[in-house]
């Protein structure tokens, strides 16, 4: 015997409906796979479970003693299903969200907006289906809620009323009713009405009060989108009742809206099941979307609204220190909470690519390296990023020193030890570089002043060069202080050079390529702080004022020293010259990198 949760279901609906084109609107489902559905069913238990006729179906006795254990055993099987999804979206912050079409526009657009904006770690899949799969998604667990229109009282269900939604006459300038400011419900008893379809929602109340005013609804043209219906009205085809969200009209079709008396009303409604608590990332959600409807929330207050910073590189790697040790201060300065991102991907790429298609309102700045501004802005970035074009400069972030660290299975405790046993494979070492921009450049200078072979293999970070280095995979790796520390002091890895013609205050005992006869083998490698383009004048002074008052405070310059590095003062136009300076250096070094 084979039978399926949807047969189920399906016999279940047409019990509660008492009618096979009921059950088919109730659940989504057109009325000949409902009547299948049941057929299948009655066929797999060998028994007739519903009686039919020309009007309705009623339940037989088999049908019967089946209902209430069904309905009970299905009831059990969704909590548990529900239970197990709600801790799966808690786990990956993504939350499951139904709309039906025709709400799914301006309103739930911009509390998406809202939410990638104040909860930028929160996934949100959106549903569109018609209100009746809304519901019954809601029902099933399949979704945590859904923005749905509030036609009736649903029992099983909880329905928050998020707004009242007035419906408006809608008919061409030059129609009679275009040069009045009320028409009566009335006088609508010889006009060719176009509707949007029941499915939608919202047309069982209206339907009732047109009815009621000797309006016939039977006759209207139907349609599921509010832009066919204004189409049809500006060809002269009749007048539309629409929602009064619909609006503005296109000027283009020359339309007027007009108030009805009485006035159809709508609500807009959350629905959610019942005895089933929202996740923490869905009530966030949930709030929100009330919020915004309201009025009193269309964004969090702008002083609640926190400052996203977004970190090209993973989480717990040298950057994200930086940038999470910067945030932390400067959430204080700004007396705003500052939210981390990281965005991981190209070489740190991908996160500035970000930065530059976010909102240019001060609310969201990013990090950028010179692996990203200055080492691949010729090559890989060309087409990608503009970065003088698509950024604002804030100003720099730090100065960070590169270590050259040698993998343990190396027999090499220092350069000359290296260079010989790299000597000895002349198809050369394999160096982890992260990204495409200084940890590359540093090795390609490396094995050209050393005269030695070594083959470049790229990453997106510096933690996963450092796992391979300890595992063995590559043998070299350029890294900063902050990164290749612990692999040096679990010595898992031994440091060889110091980049640049300092020794490194966190390795006092690692010579500087200075003084091992590595003249050159340096980059004035670091990190600065980048903004959208276009970002207005007052949001920048403000920026610059916090972005120093922290960089200058005695707190980061301890917490950078206990990370190896330096903070970076210089200001945004000063840090642009920077850059412009660095890119002619490298490239005169490296013409294959010229753009």
């Amino acid at each position: 015997m084979h039978v399926s949760l949807r047969q189920l279901r399906v016999v279940l609906a047409v019990a509660e409906h008492g009618s096979f084109s009921e059950a088919a609107q109730a659940i989504g489902l057109s009325q000949s796979a409902v009547s299948q559905g049941v057929k299948a069913l009655e066929e797999s238990l060998g028994t007739q479970l519903v009686e039919r006729s020309t009007r309705r179906v009623r339940l037989t006795q088999a049908g019967e003693a089946l209902m209430v254990p069904l309905k009970d055993a299905l009831d059990r099987l969704e909590s548990v299903l529900v239970e197990a999804r709600s801790a799966g979206a808690i786990q990956q912050k993504v939350v499951q969200v139904a709309c039906t079409p025709h709400l799914s526009g301006r309103l739930l657009s911009q509390c998406l907006a809202d939410a990638a904006r104040q909860y930028p770690d929160l996934q949100i899949q959106l549903r569109e289906q018609p209100q009746p799969s809304a519901v019954e998604s809601v029902r099933r667990g399949i979704v945590e809620f859904a923005l749905a229109v509030g036609d009736e009282r649903l029992t099983d269900l909880i329905q928050t009323r998020v707004l009242r939604d007035q419906f408006m006459l809608i008919c061409r300038h030059d129609h009679p009713f275009a040069r009045r400011k009320v028409v009566q419900l009335t006088q609508l008893r010889f006009e060719r009405l176009i509707l949007l379809a029941t499915a939608l929602g919202g047309r069982s109340g209206l339907n009732s009060l047109l009815r009621g005013h000797g309006v016939a609804v039977e006759p209207a043209q139907e349609v599921t989108l509010a832009a066919t219906a204004m189409e049809m009205v500006a060809e002269g085809l009749g007048v539309a009742i629409l929602p009064a969200s619909r609006l503005p009209l296109p000027k283009q079709l020359r339309l007027k809206a007009v108030e009805l008396d009485p006035s159809p009303m709508r609500d807009i409604v959350l629905t959610q099941r019942k005895g089933s608590s929202l996740s923490e990332a869905a009530q966030k959600l949930h709030e929100l979307i009330i919020r915004r409807a309201s009025g009193s929330g269309a964004d969090n207050p702008e002083r609640e609204r926190p400052l996203t910073v977004l970190i090209p590189f993973p989480e717990g790697g040298p950057v994200d220190r930086y940038g999470r040790t910067f945030g932390e201060v400067l959430s204080r300065h700004l007396r705003q909470v500052v939210v981390i991102k990281n965005t991981v991907g190209l070489g740190g790429a991908q996160g500035v690519h970000e930065l530059t298609r976010s909102e240019a309102d001060g609310y969201t700045i990013g990090i950028a390296g010179s692996g990203t501004t200055v080492f691949t802005e010729g090559g890989e970035m060309q087409g990608f990023v503009d970065i003088f074009k698509d950024l604002t400069f804030l100003g720099g972030l730090v100065r960070v020193p590169s270590v050259l660290v040698a993998g343990k299975h190396l027999p090499a405790a220092n350069l000359r030890e290296l260079l010989a046993h790299a000597r000895l494979h002349p198809r050369g070492l394999r160096i982890a570089a992260a990204g495409h921009g200084s940890s590359r450049t540093l090795a390609e200078r490396f094995q050209e002043l050393a005269r030695i072979s070594l083959q470049i293999e790229l990453y997106d970070g510096l933690a996963p060069a450092v796992k391979d280095l300890m595992r063995g995979k590559v043998d070299l790796v350029f890294g900063e202080p902050v990164g290749v520390l612990p692999v040096i002091q679990n010595q898992k890895g031994c440091a060889i050079v110091v980049a640049g013609s300092e020794r490194c205050p966190l390795l006092p005992t690692v010579p500087c390529a200075n003084e091992l006869g590595l003249q050159g083998l340096a980059t004035d490698h670091g990190y600065g702080l980048m903004a959208p383009a276009s970002l207005p004048a007052h949001v920048l002074t403000h920026l610059s004022g916090a972005i120093t008052d922290t960089l200058r405070s005695a707190e980061i310059a301890d917490r950078f020293e206990q990370l190896g590095v330096k903070p970076d003062l210089q200001s945004g136009p000063f840090y642009a010259e920077f850059i412009r300076s660095e890119q002619k250096k490298w490239r005169t070094f490296n013409p294959s990198r010229r753009s």
